[in-house]
């Protein structure tokens, strides 16, 4: 930034989406086990990774990025504030605002445009809502059982990608990925209350995942399996 290098330069040649999924999925990892050793170390969850998420989204201009980066980060906000004094959490609330204040004073141009990407495209994105609505279209019982192949119209025009990790997920596993869907939907609503943290960081996954190959089969699968087992064992 200092520099005034763009952060999408990076990687160049490939999607503007995945630096922030990269972060993304990187900081929950980190919360994940930061959290499995509380009981352990007695620490507790840094927000900085979550924060640097958050500003690393803002900056990329990923419209969901920046949307999951904030269930983000106030998840982990609500986790650690809920164990401070009001004192605290003042001075911390205060330091938060002072550094998002200087971020954005810093890198004035980046968020601008990003608003009005916001402002003139809201959250549509015609691939992706051409390929939704082609897999719908496409389903009927044989389908539906047994998954839809990529390789037709319009699914090979950007080589397979569905950019939905749950259309792919049903491509690959037809009828048991939806099986395996309603699992994950009772377990969420079941453990809401007990394991709350957790279950922010999964939203943050499978939100982000609507919109992007990332996970059933992808770069997160891990991450989220190690999800649902601490929070099924929570």
């Amino acid at each position: 930034m200092i520099r005034g290098i763009y952060i999408n330069s990076i990687f160049p040649g490939l999607s503007i989406n995945i630096i922030g999924w990269l972060a993304l999925g990187l900081s929950v990892f980190y919360d994940v086990l930061a959290f499995e050793n509380i009981k352990i170390t007695n620490k507790r969850i840094d927000v900085l990774p979550a924060l640097i998420t958050f500003l690393i989204c803002l900056i990329s201009l990923s419209r969901s990025n920046i949307i999951c980066a904030f269930l983000l980060l106030g998840g982990v906000l609500l986790y650690i504030f809920k164990n401070y004094s009001i004192l605290k959490k003042a001075v911390f609330l205060i330091g938060v605002f002072l550094l998002l204040s200087l971020t954005v004073y810093l890198s004035y141009d980046f968020l601008e445009s990003s608003l009005q990407r916001f402002d003139e495209r809201g959250f549509e994105s015609t691939e992706r809502s051409l390929f939704l609505n082609s897999y719908i279209e496409k389903l009927n019982l044989n389908s539906f059982l047994f998954g839809i192949t990529s390789e037709q119209y319009p699914f090979f025009l950007l080589n397979g990608n569905f950019h939905n990790s749950f259309l792919g997920g049903h491509s690959s596993f037809g009828i048991l990925f939806v099986v395996f869907l309603l699992f994950i939907i009772q377990l969420i609503i079941r453990k809401t209350f007990t394991a709350f943290f957790l279950v922010i960081l999964a939203l943050v996954l499978l939100i982000r995942s609507f919109t992007d190959t990332i996970m059933f089969i992808g770069d997160f699968d891990f991450i989220f399996f190690v999800l649902l087992y601490r929070i099924k064992k929570s």
